[in-house]
C-alpha cells in the first residue's frame, strides 16, 4: 500500500475493544469482519468517538474479528489492559502524520484542541471537489486535503484548504 493509501475509509462497523498487552483490537458487538471488508497491513484504525482514544496501524489482520496493531503509542492507555465498546473506523491516511505533532489533528471531525484553530487531513475526491469549491470548503484538487477552519479578525469564520497529495483515484466514503 502506498504511503499515503487511497481510501478515507475502510471499513467502520460494530464496536471494538482495545487489548493493549496484546496489541489487538478486537470486536465487541455488531456484524464486524475485517477480512470481509478488506482490511489490510498499513491500514490506520483510529479509535474512540472523535479518535479519542487515538491511533494504530494494523501490522496484520489476525481474523474475521481481531487485528493487530503495530504499537499503542498513539493510544491513549487508562491503566486498565482493556479498554471496551468503543466507536471506531479504518481507513488509508498518512501515516507520517501520527508521529507528526503538527498533524496529528486529523479525524474528519471539526477537532479544536483550544487555539481556536480545527485541523484535518481528509479524502476528498473528484465529486467532492466540485461540490465542496462551490461552497468554500474543500481542496482544488482531489487526493489528501488538509483544512484548516479559524475565527478571522473580525470574527468571521475562515477556512483554508491544501492539497497534500494530489490524486485521482481517491475514494472517499466516510459520511
Amino acid at each position: 500500500m502506498a504511503l499515503w493509501g487511497t481510501s478515507s475509509l475502510v471499513y467502520s462497523a460494530g464496536k471494538v475493544n482495545v487489548h493493549f498487552a496484546e496489541k489487538e483490537i478486537r470486536r465487541h458487538s455488531g456484524s464486524i469482519d475485517f477480512v470481509a471488508a478488506g482490511v489490510s497491513t498499513g491500514d490506520v484504525i483510529s479509535v474512540g468517538a472523535g479518535r479519542t482514544v487515538g491511533q494504530a496501524v494494523v501490522s496484520a489482520v489476525v481474523g474475521v474479528h481481531t487485528v493487530s496493531i503495530a504499537t499503542t503509542n498513539f493510544l491513549t492507555h487508562t491503566g486498565t489492559n482493556t479498554i471496551l465498546n468503543l466507536d471506531y473506523y479504518i481507513d488509508q491516511q498518512p501515516k507520517s502524520a501520527m508521529a507528526d505533532p503538527n498533524l496529528t489533528k486529523f479525524d474528519n471531525l471539526d477537532y479544536d484542541d483550544g487555539d481556536g484553530v480545527a485541523s484535518e487531513v481528509i479524502g476528498v475526491d473528484a465529486t467532492e471537489v466540485g461540490i465542496g469549491t462551490s461552497i468554500g470548503d474543500a481542496g482544488q484538487h482531489a487526493g489528501w486535503v488538509g483544512i484548516m477552519t479559524y475565527m478571522g479578525v473580525e470574527g468571521e469564520l475562515r477556512i483554508k484548504s491544501e492539497t497534500l497529495v494530489a490524486m485521482s483515484g481517491i475514494t472517499s466514503d466516510r459520511t
